[in-house]
């Protein structure tokens, strides 16, 4: 007969058949024991019943009886049922006995291990913060049995010494050293792996750095110019003297109506004055003081000048705004500002209060003039220790027409011819502008010369933009002090200057014929000019000049060919087409005037070839 005791596992682990055999029957009666691989491990308060059975080869059999016994009642107990109940975590052995067993054998006896665990991890938070890099942390949990009970003081030392803490998670905001504390290393947030015994639990360990000091750069900030703008930073620390990476800095402005700051401390200047900017996190906050007091920089015009009438004020008054770098006005300002007249005709004359002082950052020109009428003026202003400034261009206009000028004189003039150039004369303002809206006839008469002298041509003209031109004036009386007046309608009158009336006098050769072929055109064409008695061209004499070979000159029976009698224009004849029949030497021709009024001329000696 054989007899084997099987003992199954009853907690973690599987198990294994071992062989013992009963000393006093080595040959006919074998009992075996199925030992749990591993010890038993059962949750300190808690209870388990390992089922135990006696095997007669391969079959249970019935009415065995097993006999429990713990090797340390203070570790665990177990009753007559095979109950086992944990009392502490300590491991401690039971032992089981066959107590029917076959006449004369000795009952076999076996033990296995149970070991006390932790039943339960308990935290008071799941969770915690580290608030600098370097912060460590130590966790101490609860350690429970079965009824939640906590751990006696000495056995919750002992379950500490074992406690397995590790880095569950991806992160790298911890680490964890060998004896299991917990170092911050960066911001962010890392998973616990918390064992002791069979108990597992997770811990959540975020790193969220926590300001201690504030530091802002620059340390102070001068803006000259409203609208300047600056960018501060701010650095952040937290307990031990770690930077804070990307703080989220909150910048505020005791002055925001003098210098205002951005969520990214970029600080502009509004008004002239003080102010502190702040930058907080968390409970810490740094100060730096800044100013505003703008620096006069620049000019421009506030007003522009507009155009005008000649001689008066320019309207409104011209202003000039001193300014800041960036073109704000300064009102504290009193640079002495002055102005001068640039481009137009030229000639011109700025007049009126020319240099003044700004008064709140203003310098105001209110009697300015310009005395002559012109397009394209522009007005510069200067100051010391400022660039120019140069206005938009205007036009000065000419006032109401109150006198006539002459601004083409009379010229002395052959009796009877037309006075060359012709005479022009302008109406003009008070300052000598012309009066180009002057429409007006302007009447023309002789003022002093010969007396019974008669002006003839046209006397009264009317004026075209302001001008009025005589083009066929002439007297027909010689003289040597003629001068000529000429009036308007409610306009002061003017004499010319003196010239004289003289008498043509004699035709004279102003362009030599030169030796030529026979019965060819003499080239360059032949010119007589009537002169005066003064032997200036009487430019205004009318008549015709005829030509002839000069009698006694040349060969003997030789004509003159071609149009031989010409008119006279602006005091000169020309003949482009005239020729001599015959070759010779020593021709001259004679000028005539067929009406007899002025003497002959004699060419210079010529050849006909």
């Amino acid at each position: 007969m054989s007899w084997r005791i099987a003992l199954p596992a009853v907690a973690l682990g599987g198990a294994v058949l071992a062989s013992c055999l009963l000393p006093s029957d080595p040959g006919t009666i074998r009992v075996s024991f199925a030992l749990p691989q591993d010890t038993v491990r059962v949750g300190v308060a808690d209870t388990a019943t390992p089922a135990v059975s006696v095997l007669s080869g391969t079959t249970p059999l019935v009415g065995a009886h097993l006999q429990y016994e713990s090797a340390d009642t203070n570790v665990l107990s177990v009753n007559d049922a095979g109950t086992i109940r944990v009392r502490a975590r300590r491991t401690a052995y039971i032992r089981v006995k066959l107590v029917s067993v076959a006449t004369g054998a000795t009952p076999p006896v076996d033990s296995f291990p149970v070991r006390g665990v932790v039943s339960r991890l308990a935290f008071a938070e799941t969770s915690a913060t580290l608030t600098s890099i370097g912060d460590t942390l130590t966790l101490h949990p609860g350690f429970l049995d079965a009824t939640g009970a906590h751990f006696a003081p000495a056995d919750s030392a002992a379950a500490t010494a074992t406690l397995s803490v590790q880095v569950a998670s991806t992160g790298s905001a911890v680490s964890v050293d060998s004896t299991g504390r917990i170092h911050a290393l960066a911001h962010g947030t890392d998973t616990l792996r918390v064992q002791v015994d069979t108990c597992r639990g997770a811990f959540v360990v975020s790193v969220r750095q926590r300001a201690t000091s504030v530091h802002i750069t620059p340390r102070t900030m001068q803006f000259s110019s409203i609208g300047q703008i600056q960018l501060f930073s701010a650095t952040a620390l937290d307990s031990g003297g770690a930077t804070i990476a990307a703080p989220q800095i909150t910048w505020s402005s005791t002055a925001p109506g003098v210098v205002a700051v951005n969520a990214t401390g970029t600080a502009s200047a509004i008004a002239n004055g003080a102010a502190r900017l702040i930058a907080a996190i968390d409970s810490a906050a740094d100060t730096v003081t800044v100013s505003v007091s703008q620096v006069p920089a620049t000019m421009s015009f506030g007003v522009e000048p507009s155009s005008a009438t000649a001689g008066s004020a320019i309207a409104p008054a011209v202003t000039i705004t001193v300014a800041d770098s960036l073109g704000h006005p300064v009102t504290t300002a009193n640079t002495f500002v002055s102005v001068a007249l640039a481009g137009g005709p030229g000639g011109a004359t700025l007049s009126g209060t020319l240099a003044k002082s700004a008064v709140n950052g203003v310098a105001t020109f209110a009697d300015l003039s310009v005395d002559k009428a012109g397009s394209g003026y522009s007005l510069v202003a200067s100051a010391t220790g400022f660039p120019h400034a140069t206005s938009n261009t205007f036009g000065i206009t000419a006032g109401a027409a109150t006198k006539l000028t002459f601004v083409t004189q009379p010229s002395r003039t052959p009796k009877n011819s037309i006075i060359t150039p012709p005479v022009q004369v302008v109406a003009q303002d008070a300052l000598g502008n012309v009066v180009t809206a002057f429409t007006g006839s302007v009447t023309i008469s002789i003022a002093s010369g010969s007396g019974g002298a008669n002006l003839s041509g046209t006397l009264s003209v009317p004026a075209t933009a302001g001008l009025a031109t005589f083009s066929d004036l002439s007297i027909n009386k010689t003289g040597t002090n003629y001068k000529l007046a000429v009036s308007a309608s409610g306009l002061t009158t003017a004499t010319s200057a003196v010239f004289a009336i003289t008498t043509p006098s004699v035709l004279v050769f102003v362009l030599q014929p030169s030796t030529t072929p026979a019965n060819t055109a003499i080239a360059p064409a032949i010119q007589v000019a009537v002169e005066d008695g003064f032997g200036d061209i009487a430019t205004g004499y009318s008549g015709s000049v005829a030509l002839e070979i000069l009698p006694g000159t040349g060969t003997s029976g030789a004509a003159l060919n071609g149009t031989t009698s010409v008119a006279i224009v602006n005091g000169v004849a020309t003949f482009s087409n005239v020729s001599v029949t015959l070759a010779g030497s020593a021709y001259q021709l004679n000028a005539t005037d067929p009406a007899n009024v002025l003497a002959d001329g004699a060419s210079g000696a010529f050849d006909i070839q």
